[in-house]
């Protein structure tokens, strides 16, 4: 579905004020997966030369990244955020991969009425 390996930390940030409880039950949904499977799509920009993510897909299905799965994304593979500024991202990703590919993760996706999603949050995974 995607072909460009490369991330972009330029996601929306996340509102948990404007979520009520009953929307995340609702519309969220968890899964498993190996670091390995997440494949990274971006948009090159002709004028920075840099490569923003615009969505990673997980067993076939694209998610729009959120700021909150960025910020739970390093935290969990404890990478400091100040790597940003010395490494694309896209190079820290694929290095977490390296590293940590067969590490299985739990992820959150948040489901909206109109169909999009957003990859909310990942953290350690259990059995899945």
């Amino acid at each position: 579905m995607c072909n460009t390996p490369y991330l972009r930390l330029e996601a929306p940030r996340c509102d948990l004020t404007k979520i009520s409880i009953n929307s995340i039950t609702a519309m969220s949904g968890y899964g498993y997966a190996r670091l390995q499977d997440l494949k990274t799509c971006g948009v090159h920009s002709t004028n920075t030369g840099r490569v923003t993510i615009t969505g990673i897909e997980i067993k076939g299905e694209l998610f729009a990244p959120s700021f909150c799965f960025w910020r739970s994304f390093f935290h969990r593979f404890d990478v400091p955020t100040h790597v940003l500024q010395f490494f694309e991202p896209s190079e820290i990703f694929e290095r977490v991969q390296q590293r940590d590919g067969d590490t299985k993760i739990r992820y959150c996706v948040q489901r909206e009425p109109d169909g999009s999603t957003t990859l909310a949050v990942v953290c350690a995974g259990g059995s899945g």
